[in-house]
C-alpha cells in the first residue's frame, strides 16, 4: 500500500468534518431516537453485565434466543460499549464515538482515492465533499450502524485493493461491516467478489491465489452465519424481504387478477414472480431517485431531514460531469466505482420497508462524494485561466449551500421532526425526574403501547441505568417482562377506575393508548408541529401552582435543553394545560 501524505490540509478538513458531527451534539438531533436507544442501552448492559438486555437478540451472538423484543445488529454494542458503559447517559457520550467513527471516514475517502488516482487535488476534493455532505453529517450525529458499516467497507476496500499481500487482511473488515448491520449482509458477497474480479481482470492473474482465498473466506462466513441464522431472534426479519411476505404478495396478486378483464395470459404476466421483479426493480431504481438525493432524503423521520435532500441540490450536475470526467480520466477506476455503486443498493431494493436506501444504501453515498469532488475537479480543469475565480465561484455556491443546511438543520428540523426522535419521552423523562425529587414517596403509574421503551427511556435520561447493582435488578425484571423502577411504574394496562385515579398517584397516559378516563382538562406533553396532546398527566403536583400555556413554542436553542432546567423552566416550556 502506497504511503499517504498527510498534511495540514487533510487535518483542516477532517477538523472541519469533526466540528460540524460535534457541534452542539448535546442538543441536535433533540433528542435519542428508538433504534440509537436499544443499541446505546445495549452497550451499558454488555459493560456492566456482559451480556445485553434481556429479550433482546444480537444475531448469532444471541443463537438459542428465537423470542425477543428488540432485533439488533450483532457488533455494534460491543464495540461502543468500552466508550458508552463508563461515560454518563446523556446525548454526547452516547454519540460522539459515531460522530468520530463518521470522521475517520473522511480520512478513508481521501487514502482511498489517493490510492486509486494518484491525484493529491482530487483527493483533498473528495475527502472535503463528505466532510460537508449532509448524508454524512447526518449519520454522524445520530447513533445508528451505518457509520460503523461505512467505515469497516471503506476500510476493507482500501485493502483488498492493495498490491501487497496486507490486501488479505481486508477480508477481516468486510466481515465487520457484515456483522454490524442486518442490511449491510445482503451486499457482502456481491461486493468483495465483484472487486476481486475487477483487480484479476485489470491488474492480471497474479491476484488469483490471494483472492481466491479472500473470496473462500467471504463464502465460508456467510454460510456458518446463516447455518446459526434459524436459532436467532433476528431470523424474523426475512419478512422484511420481497421474497419471504408471501401473505402481501398473494394479496397483491389475487388483486390484480380481479381487476383486469379475464385473459388467458392474465396468469402469465400476474403472478408472484412478476411480482417480486417489479417490486425489486422499482425499488432498485428509486435508490437513484434525484428527489430522494439531492430534494427531501426520503420519507423516513429518523433516516432523513424530509425538506433537504442528502446531497446539495447545487451537486446534481457536478455529479453528471463527475461520472463523464472519470471515465475520461480512468476508465478502470470508472468501472470499479461505478459497480459499487450499482452494487449498493441491493438490499434496499429487497426490502419491504419503506425508504431505506439513505441508510441499507449507505455504501453509495461515499462514492458518489467522490464522483461529484471528480466533477468540480473536471470543471476546474477547463477553467484552468480563471482559477481564483472559479475557487470564488464553487466557495460560495458551497458556503451557501451548507449554510442552508445548516440553517435547516439547527433550527426547523428540531421542531418539525422532534417526534422523529421522540422528543415526547425526554420529557417525560424530566417531568418524572421532578416529580420523583419533589415527593420520592409518590406512586408513578405510566400506561404505554410500548412500556418497555418508555422505561428504558426513563433510564436512560436520568442517568439511572449506570450503576452494576441497579442494571442487574432491572434486567432481572425485564427479563420477567416487569417494567417498574423504584415506585415508577411502565405498563400496558388503563387505570379505568376512577377512585383508583383519585388516589394519591400520578397517572400518565399515553394518549394513543385512548383510556377511559374522567378528567377532560389535564396537564399535557405535547407535540410541537400542532400542539396534539400525547401524553394526560393525571394528579399533577409539580407544574400545578405554575400558569401553564396552551401550546408550546420554542423560542431559543436553550429551551431545548430539557435536562438541565428547574422545575419553573421545565413547566412553563414543555407543559401545557387544557
Amino acid at each position: 500500500m502506497r504511503l499517504v501524505k498527510i498534511d495540514l490540509s487533510i487535518i483542516l478538513i477532517f477538523v472541519l468534518g469533526f466540528l460540524l458531527r460535534v457541534f452542539y451534539l448535546h442538543l441536535f438531533p433533540v433528542a435519542i431516537s428508538n433504534d440509537e436507544h436499544e443499541y446505546i442501552m445495549n452497550s451499558k448492559s454488555i459493560f456492566y453485565t456482559g451480556r445485553s438486555l434481556p429479550n433482546t437478540s444480537l444475531g448469532i451472538f444471541s443463537s438459542g434466543n428465537t423470542s425477543s423484543d428488540m432485533k439488533l445488529a450483532e457488533l455494534p454494542s460491543y464495540i461502543f460499549s468500552p466508550l458508552i458503559g463508563p461515560t454518563e447517559l446523556n446525548q454526547y457520550f452516547v454519540r460522539i464515538p459515531y460522530a468520530m467513527v463518521s470522521s475517520l471516514s473522511i480520512l478513508l475517502i481521501y487514502i482511498l482515492i489517493q490510492n486509486l488516482l494518484h491525484r493529491r487535488r482530487l483527493s483533498l476534493l473528495s475527502s472535503f465533499v463528505m466532510a460537508i455532505n449532509p448524508w454524512s453529517i447526518h449519520f454522524g450525529r445520530i447513533g445508528l450502524e451505518i457509520t460503523l458499516v461505512t467505515f469497516f467497507y471503506l476500510l476493507g476496500l482500501i485493502l483488498i485493493l492493495n498490491k501487497s499481500k496486507i490486501r488479505i487482511i481486508s477480508i477481516l473488515f468486510f466481515i465487520l461491516g457484515f456483522l454490524s448491520y442486518h442490511g449491510a449482509k445482503l451486499v457482502f458477497i456481491p461486493m468483495i467478489f465483484y472487486i476481486l474480479i475487477w483487480k484479476i481482470i485489470f491488474h492480471g492473474k497474479k491476484y488469483l491465489y490471494s483472492s481466491i482465498i479472500i473470496a473462500s473466506i467471504a463464502m465460508f462466513s456467510v454460510v456458518v452465519y446463516f447455518i446459526f441464522f434459524v436459532y436467532q431472534g433476528t431470523n424474523t426479519r426475512t419478512k422484511e424481504l420481497v421474497f419471504f411476505n408471501t401473505d402481501r404478495t398473494t394479496r397483491q396478486v389475487d388483486d390484480d387478477r380481479r381487476l383486469s378483464i379475464q385473459s388467458p395470459v392474465q396468469k402469465l404476466f400476474s403472478n408472484k414472480i412478476t411480482y417480486y421483479l417489479t417490486n425489486i426493480a422499482d425499488n432498485y431504481i428509486n435508490a437513484f431517485n434525484t428527489k430522494l438525493l439531492f430534494t427531501n432524503g426520503g420519507n423516513n423521520a429518523v433516516l432523513s431531514l424530509l425538506i433537504h435532500g442528502m446531497f446539495y441540490w447545487i451537486e446534481l450536475p457536478l455529479l453528471i460531469l463527475g461520472i463523464i470526467g472519470l471515465y475520461i480520466l480512468n476508465k478502470k477506476i470508472w468501472l470499479l466505482i461505478l459497480g459499487l455503486i450499482a452494487i449498493a443498493p441491493l438490499s434496499s431494493s429487497l426490502s419491504t420497508i419503506g425508504q431505506s436506501y439513505v441508510q441499507r444504501a449507505g455504501l453509495m453515498f461515499p462514492l458518489l462524494g467522490t464522483l461529484i469532488a471528480i466533477g468540480i475537479y473536471t470543471l476546474s480543469r477547463k477553467f484552468r485561466g480563471q482559477k481564483i475565480l472559479f475557487t470564488i465561484f464553487i466557495t460560495v455556491l458551497y458556503v451557501f449551500s451548507l449554510s442552508n443546511f445548516l440553517n435547516i438543520y439547527f433550527i426547523r428540523y428540531p421542531i418539525f421532526n422532534s417526534e422523529g426522535f421522540s422528543l415526547s419521552h425526554k420529557v417525560l423523562a424530566k417531568y418524572l425526574q421532578l416529580a420523583i425529587i419533589k415527593n420520592p414517596d409518590i406512586k408513578i403509574y405510566v400506561t404505554a403501547k410500548d412500556p418497555l421503551m418508555l422505561f428504558l427511556k426513563f433510564l436512560y435520561y436520568n442517568n439511572i441505568y449506570n450503576d452494576f447493582d441497579n442494571i442487574k435488578a432491572i434486567n432481572q425484571n425485564i427479563s420477567e417482562k416487569k417494567y417498574y423502577f423504584g415506585n415508577s411504574t411502565f405498563t400496558y394496562d388503563c387505570l379505568d377506575n376512577t377512585s383508583d385515579i383519585n388516589t394519591d398517584i400520578i397517572w400518565i397516559e399515553e394518549n394513543a393508548k385512548e383510556c377511559p378516563s374522567p378528567v377532560i382538562k389535564t396537564p399535557r406533553i405535547l407535540t410541537l408541529t400542532d400542539s396534539g396532546s400525547l401524553f394526560s398527566i393525571h394528579n399533577d403536583f409539580v407544574c400545578e401552582k405554575y400558569n401553564l400555556p396552551q401550546y408550546l413554542k420554542i423560542s431559543n436553542t436553550s429551551e431545548l435543553d430539557i435536562s438541565s432546567m428547574n422545575e419553573e423552566e421545565f413547566c412553563h416550556n414543555w407543559i401545557a394545560y387544557y
